[in-house]
């Protein structure tokens, strides 16, 4: 049986579209159908696919920021940093200081006694397929440790 194909979109025949695959970029809400077109002697001339409706699913922005108890602390203060991930799925999440891989911390919260000017972020993968940007990294929050400080006292005689 010798065979060709002709693809519509939204009804109209695709340029050049005459393999029995089709492939195009498409736009949300196109119908995309297929007629099949019998050049021998059967009974059956032609034979048409029914219609594919294309619908995409929305592309949920994907962000995540950082939340800390504080960015100002006392030296060997630890601090719990906590990532929210908005539209992220189920996510994965890898945590950094000053760029570094945190081994071993993948978990929404990271706990340590920062140093200061360290920048702590966090790369958060989403498990959402069409999750834009993903993976994304968060801004960060840069430390700022305060020494600290040994109280004195002194006593002073009266005259």
């Amino acid at each position: 049986m010798i065979v060709s194909y002709q693809w519509f979109v939204n009804d109209t025949a695709f340029a050049g579209a005459t393999d029995s695959l089709f492939s195009y970029i498409p736009n949300n809400g196109d119908t995309v159908r297929c007629r099949m077109i019998n050049q021998d002697c059967s009974d059956i001339d032609t034979l048409s696919s029914t219609e594919i409706v294309v619908v995409y699913k929305a592309q949920p922005a994907f962000s995540v920021r950082d939340s800390s108890n504080m960015n100002d602390v006392c030296a060997e203060t630890a601090v719990t940093f906590t990532a929210i991930p908005t539209n992220g799925g189920t996510p994965t999440y890898q945590w950094l200081v000053n760029g570094d891989t945190v081994v071993g911390e993948t978990n929404p919260t990271f706990t340590y006694p920062p140093e200061n000017g360290d920048l702590v972020q966090c790369i958060v993968t989403s498990s959402l397929d069409c999750a834009i940007p993903n993976p994304i990294t968060s801004t960060g929050i840069t430390m700022i440790i305060n020494p600290k400080e040994t109280p004195t006292i002194s006593i002073r005689r009266r005259k």
